[in-house]
């Protein structure tokens, strides 16, 4: 099971909306770099592309998930 710790955003770009995912899950098994099936009361099931950023014993693993897109021209 993971957990939605922190939603990051940058600001970096006029053109382009950034933000990162950040999840704690069980230290293991530690999910591999790829494409994972989530499931969610509310949202269903989605796919998102995770990869494992840190580890420790006592809290668990941390996973990221990156997005960005091209602003709308407004």
């Amino acid at each position: 099971m993971l957990e939605l710790e922190e939603v990051q955003e940058r600001h970096d770009s006029p053109r382009m909306e950034f933000f990162a995912l950040h999840f704690m899950g069980p230290f293991t098994p530690r999910l591999t770099q790829r494409t994972h099936r989530l499931e969610h009361e509310k949202l269903g099931d989605f796919e998102i592309f995770l990869t494992a950023i840190g580890a420790d014993p006592q809290r668990g693993t941390e996973y990221e998930s990156i997005f960005h897109r091209f602003r709308d021209k407004a």
